[in-house]
């Protein structure tokens, strides 16, 4: 699977928060909590600029997995705006979805984003 900062569709039209990564959420069906959201944009950012230093890199990683680590079970801050998209993106990623309700298989697509981000963490 490529790399998240290569999915993206630039648009000119105004998002949900703005930022370029809106892309990502708006494909996949679902906008993860404000904060993860922010945190993966600062990500991507990080990655489009090239030359980031791997500490800072791996502590905005660790921030997002805190982030996943800790919500879920009820306020988990996920809107799903597409189910049939959330379970389309999660078949892509490989999640099993069998019992998942949408915003579980959101949840899991966060997660798998963020470990695309950790994974391209230069050695």
């Amino acid at each position: 699977m490529e790399h998240p900062a290569n999915r993206i569709a630039y648009r000119d039209s105004h998002t949900r928060y703005g930022a370029e990564t809106d892309a990502i959420w708006e494909e996949t069906g679902f906008f993860p909590s404000p904060a993860c959201c922010a945190t993966v944009e600062l990500l991507h950012r990080l990655f489009m600029v090239g030359g980031a230093d791997p500490d800072e890199v791996d502590a905005l990683v660790r921030q997002a997995e805190h982030l996943l680590h800790t919500t879920g079970d009820g306020d988990d801050g996920i809107t799903v705006t597409d189910p049939l998209r959330v379970f389309g993106t999660a078949s892509e990623y490989g999640i099993t979805l069998a019992g998942k309700t949408p915003d579980e298989a959101a949840m899991e697509i966060t997660r798998e984003i963020v470990a695309d981000y950790r994974r391209a963490i230069p050695p």
